[in-house]
Formats: structure tokens, C-alpha cells, sequence
């Protein structure tokens, strides 16, 4: 499990650095919001693909012989001793660190929540798309419903109305919610929180594209220049004035990139051809490591349960494992890494000179 945690962080690093190296910049906004959306959810996908042609040339068929009980006189012994301890496993502690922090994080969204929620008590009968704030120069969106301050002139709500109506009808709330239930269950990775502002960044960009085309575009950069309102720090809405973007919204503005850089989400091919050589190649996935390694826990298991009968001389015992390790090597046709330290018995053999 960890090992596949740590290769689904690791494909997000590198799908997110392409994006912010290469993509990031061109105004390809709508190809952009499918890739963040797509490779967020394919880097931990991808260490569960299989390729036949990669499996052929470097697994060999699984061949786990699971050894017999060993009869010491009239009493049966298993090939695994039960092992007795008064402490809970690692395991379990892993666990519980997982759920405290998902609930915390979880926690924090239910209060994100309660602070948008308070809004809706300024909702007015027969208006159930715009909420308007008294006393407030705010302006977001939540989901379906646009909240907007009432210290704005008329012409700065139809500028920042049409902006966040786009919000609205291209569903933008459900990309940053969907962010935030991935930071609930993983909110152990970091690249998480770097995928979600990258796309909230995206929406802004989206949006305003789109509004400037039904609005006069100068009066709209002024108005994104003249910008002295607040913003809710919230994360999982669309707010208008985020001072951070408002530089970076109107370079995109103004930016229109060439039909041929498209070309640079061809570097993915590479980049998924090498992730997937990778993941049939893994050591880890390997049976046929898998196989030697399960070969000798029951060989030590063996070993463990007949030196704690104390039944039999040292020559016995030597014997018996022997005997396993050479029948075991001869069934699965490998006698590599199956093997048995006879160390521990060493002393004088009386049958030899």
C-alpha cells in the first residue's frame, strides 16, 4: 500500500509540473481544466494497470508450493506458529493517524461551509439564483447561486454579473468541490492543494473570456484594475476579486496562444508510456518475487515452530529443513533467494569427521 501511495504522488508531481511548466500559460482554458481534472485521478490509476506484453518478458508463472504440516511424533505442527503479543500492530496505529486526519480536514470544510452558509439569510423570496449582501462589496459564487455585495454601481454588477454567471453555467463549484473531497481522503498529499488553486485559477481565466466577450472589453480591464473590493477566502468558491490573479487575469486576457502549441499535450504519450513501463516493470509487482519471498516466510515459519518443540536433536532439525528447501526449490523450478541459514545450528555433526 505504501509503495502504491508513493507512485500515485509521484505521477501527480510530474502530470502537475507539466502543467505548470508547459501548459499553464496558454489559453487553451477548457483543454487545461479537462487535464487537471483527468491526471489527478489517472496518477493513482495508472500503478493498477497491467500490460501482457510487459508482464510476459519479466514475470514468470506463479508457482507457491505451501508447505505440508510437519509431524513431530504424535503431535501435528503447522507450518506457522501463532505469535502472541500484548501490543497493537503498526498497522493499526497507521490507521488511525489516516482517519484523525481525514476527520480534521473534514472538519475544517464543515466550518468553510458555515461561513458561505450564512449568506443564504439574505436570500429574498423569488430570487433564487443572486443573493444580495447588504452593506458588503463582496462577490462570489457557490454552486448554482451568485452572491453580490449592494455597494457596487450599476456598471460594475453587470461586469462582475457576467462574470460570475459563467461560474454558474459551466458548473465551476463542482471542480473545487471535487478538489475538496480528494483533500479530505488524501490529505496527506500537498499536490492536492496545488492542483486545486491551479484550477481555481483556470475558472477565473475561464470566466473571463467569456464575460469580456458580452461586455466592453477596456471598461472590463479597468474595472479588474480598479479593484478594491474583498474577497472571501474560501476555497471552494469563485470569488471576483482575488488580488493575487488580478494581474495574471488580464495578461490571459489580452494572450491568445498559437493553434501549434497544442503540440505540448503530446508530451503526455511519453511521459504515460514511461509511467506504465514503469508500473509492469515494478519490482514490487513482480510474483516472482513475490513467490520466493512467500517460499521463505514459510520456511522461517517451519524453522521457528521445530526449534520451539525442543523435540528433536540439532542433526533432526537440520534435516527436516533441508529437505523442505530442496523439495520446495525443485517444485517451483527456482532455487534463487530460497534458502535457509543453517547458521543457526552449526555444531559438530557426529556423523562426520
Amino acid at each position: 500500500m505504501t509503495t502504491y501511495i508513493v507512485e500515485g504522488i509521484v505521477f501527480q508531481a510530474i502530470f502537475l509540473g507539466i502543467y505548470l511548466i508547459f501548459l499553464r500559460k496558454e489559453t487553451f482554458f477548457q483543454w487545461n481544466r479537462i487535464y487537471l481534472l483527468s491526471t489527478v485521478l489517472l496518477a493513482f490509476l495508472l500503478p493498477f494497470v497491467e500490460i501482457p506484453l510487459l508482464e510476459t518478458q519479466v514475470i514468470v508463472p506463479r508457482q507457491i508450493q505451501d508447505l505440508s504440516p510437519v509431524f513431530i511424533g504424535a503431535a501435528p505442527v503447522a507450518a506457522s506458529a501463532p505469535v502472541a503479543s500484548g501490543s497493537l500492530p503498526s498497522s493499526f496505529w497507521w490507521v488511525a493517524l489516516y482517519l484523525v486526519g481525514m476527520i480534521f480536514t473534514l472538519g475544517i470544510l464543515f466550518r468553510k461551509y458555515q461561513e458561505v452558509n450564512r449568506y443564504f439569510r439574505f436570500k429574498r423570496k423569488g430570487d433564487q439564483r443572486i443573493i444580495t449582501i447588504p452593506n458588503s462589496d463582496a462577490a462570489f459564487t457557490f454552486l448554482n447561486t451568485i452572491f453580490l455585495g449592494e455597494n457596487m454601481d450599476a456598471e460594475t454588477h453587470q461586469h462582475i454579473l457576467a462574470h460570475e454567471e459563467v461560474h454558474v453555467s459551466q458548473r465551476h463549484g463542482l471542480d473545487l468541490l471535487f478538489f475538496e473531497g480528494l483533500r479530505v481522503l488524501l490529505w496527506f498529499n500537498p499536490l492536492i492543494y496545488g492542483y486545486q488553486r491551479s484550477m481555481g485559477e483556470l475558472h477565473e481565466y475561464i470566466a473571463d473570456a467569456t464575460a469580456v466577450r458580452h461586455t466592453e472589453p477596456r471598461s472590463y480591464y479597468n474595472q479588474l484594475l480598479n479593484t478594491a473590493f474583498g474577497s472571501q477566502k474560501i476555497s471552494f468558491i469563485n470569488t471576483f476579486f482575488n488580488q493575487s490573479l488580478i494581474k495574471k487575469r488580464i495578461v490571459m486576457l489580452q494572450k491568445h496562444s498559437k493553434t501549434t502549441a497544442k503540440w505540448k499535450y503530446l508530451l503526455l504519450i511519453p511521459v504515460l508510456a514511461g509511467m506504465l513501463t514503469y508500473v509492469g516493470c515494478s519490482t514490487d509487482n513482480n510474483p516472482e518475487n513475490n513467490q520466493s519471498e512467500t517460499l521463505e516466510q514459510q520456511i522461517s515459519d517451519l524453522q521457528a515452530t521445530i526449534e520451539a518443540k525442543g523435540e528433536l536433536s540439532e542433526k533432526e532439525k537440520r534435516d527436516i529443513i533441508s529437505l523442505a528447501t530442496s523439495t520446495l526449490s525443485k517444485k517451483t523450478g527456482s532455487k534463487a533467494n530460497i534458502s535457509v541459514s543453517m547458521n543457526d545450528y552449526a555444531g559438530d555433526d557426529p556423523n562426520t569427521d
